[in-house]
Formats: structure tokens, C-alpha cells, sequence
């Protein structure tokens, strides 16, 4: 199977009086272009799809106007998880809707096992067949997962994150396996992992990133072949293995 992964959209982003849609729209030509040339079996969205939380109407054309676009490049299936800077609400608003057209959203998750059950996402490949399963987890707020930073041991904190979340991630992973034995594992995040994120990589606080930092690899189960990151604008792989990736934004954050 062929995989694109992209993340950290941010349409809508203005820096002053200055709006990106325009480099925008360049980013979302080329994306249709590449996905029709290289005969992608699966666009996977790692969340911040929006830049706030009420995007305009102009950014929500955007966004629709490329699910439907894409229809017409032949890949199979999209899926889109929410980011921090995304309402998880106002992507799932319209899920009916889009699975018409093949696209997936995740806009948001709790604790709940049955709200971690729309994270799996089989993956076909051209010919309709099922090759890959998809752990498509968003963004999620550490009090969302029964988390509380309100203990003033900052290890005790980060312990339980990571264990709750792992435990997502663990689930997630089981259930892939037993329904479709055998197949890759294709898993999504929006959170700062690893060792390697620089403090300028994430302006905006995340995971209460003051006190958590950087969550460990082992987060990730290992039984995941790859998995696809958002929230850092910059590409890089997480691990030695190059298995956890960062894309980046395609759009600058800074203008010259």
C-alpha cells in the first residue's frame, strides 16, 4: 500500500494582514497532483487540519472543496484525526456526510473503549482490497482520558499520561490484530514524542508541555509498523527505525 502522510494545515493562518490561503491553495493543488501520480492508497491527516478552533468560511471551503477534489484522484479512502488547534465537535459535525466520500474523521476521543473503536480504520488498496488498519487517534486532552495535572509531582502526572495513553494505543492495537490478523499497522498522533522536539517547535502548549515535555517512544506500540505525527511544523523521524514521522506544515509560520 501507498500512504501519504500530511499534517498541520493550519488553514485559515493569517500572519498580520497577510493570509496564507493562497499558499494554500498552491499546497492543496500540488497534494491532488502527487496523489493522482503516485496512485495513493491512503491520505492520512495527523490533525491541526484548521488553524482555530472557529475557522472561516473561506478555510472551510478550502478543506471541503479538497475532500471532494479528491474523489477524483482515485485514492481509496482519507482520514483525517483533529488537532489541538481543530474542535474535535466541528470536524465530526459532518462524518455521515463524508464517509460518503470515503473520508474518515476523528475529530476527538474520551476514555471510553467504544469512543476508542472509531480510531480503527481498515485501509484498502486500489483493487478494493483490505491491506493496512489504521489507529486513527487525535489529539486528546490529558483530563479527557481520566487524567488530572492537578498533583503537584510533575512525574506523577507524566506517569499517568503515558500510561493512559499507551493503554489507548495497546487497545487500539489488539483489536486491529484480532479482526484483521496479519496486517500492517498504520497509527496516527498529535502530541510532542520523543527527544528530538526542540522548544521553538511547539509555540503553543500541548499535553501541558511545561510539566509533561516530551513523551517516551514506548507510548507507541511496537506492533505498529508506522506511525504518523502532527503538531511539530517540522519533518523528522522520531525514532532510529524511522518508523515515527513527523511531516511538518507545508505552509512557512513566518514570513521573510
Amino acid at each position: 500500500m501507498r500512504i501519504l502522510h500530511t499534517s498541520d494545515w493550519h488553514l485559515g493562518i493569517h500572519h498580520g494582514a497577510v493570509s496564507r490561503g493562497p499558499d494554500h491553495d498552491h499546497f492543496l493543488a500540488w497534494l491532488l497532483e502527487v496523489l493522482e501520480e503516485q496512485a495513493i492508497d491512503a491520505l492520512i491527516v495527523a490533525g491541526d487540519v484548521f488553524d482555530a478552533l472557529q475557522p472561516s468560511s473561506g478555510a472551510l471551503r478550502r478543506y471541503y472543496r479538497f475532500l471532494a477534489d479528491v474523489a477524483g484522484t482515485g485514492v481509496p479512502q482519507v482520514v483525517v484525526v483533529g488537532g489541538n488547534h481543530d474542535s474535535a465537535s466541528r470536524l465530526d459535525a459532518p462524518s455521515e456526510v463524508l464517509e460518503a466520500l470515503k473520508v474518515h474523521v476523528v475529530g476527538g476521543i474520551d476514555s471510553t473503549e467504544a469512543s476508542w473503536a472509531r480510531c480503527l480504520v481498515p485501509l484498502v488498496d486500489r483493487k478494493g482490497e483490505v491491506g493496512a488498519v489504521a489507529l486513527a487517534v487525535p489529539y486528546v486532552h490529558e483530563y479527557r482520558l481520566g487524567v488530572r495535572t492537578t498533583d503537584p509531582d510533575a512525574a506523577v502526572v507524566r506517569a499517568a499520561y503515558r500510561d493512559r495513553f499507551g493503554q489507548v494505543y495497546r487497545w487500539l492495537a489488539d483489536q486491529a490484530l484480532a479482526r484483521h490478523p496479519g496486517l500492517p499497522l498504520v497509527a496516527t498522533g498529535h502530541l510532542t514524542l520523543g527527544t528530538g522536539a526542540r522548544r521553538e517547535d511547539y509555540p503553543h502548549a500541548i499535553h501541558q508541555v511545561g510539566s509533561l515535555e516530551g513523551l517516551p517512544l514506548e507510548l507507541i506500540d511496537p506492533r505498529i509498523q508506522y506511525t504518523a505525527l502532527g503538531h511539530i511544523h517540522r519533518a523528522y523521524p522520531v525514532d532510529e527505525a524511522r518508523r515515527i514521522w513527523y511531516s511538518g506544515s507545508p505552509v512557512a509560520f513566518s514570513l521573510p
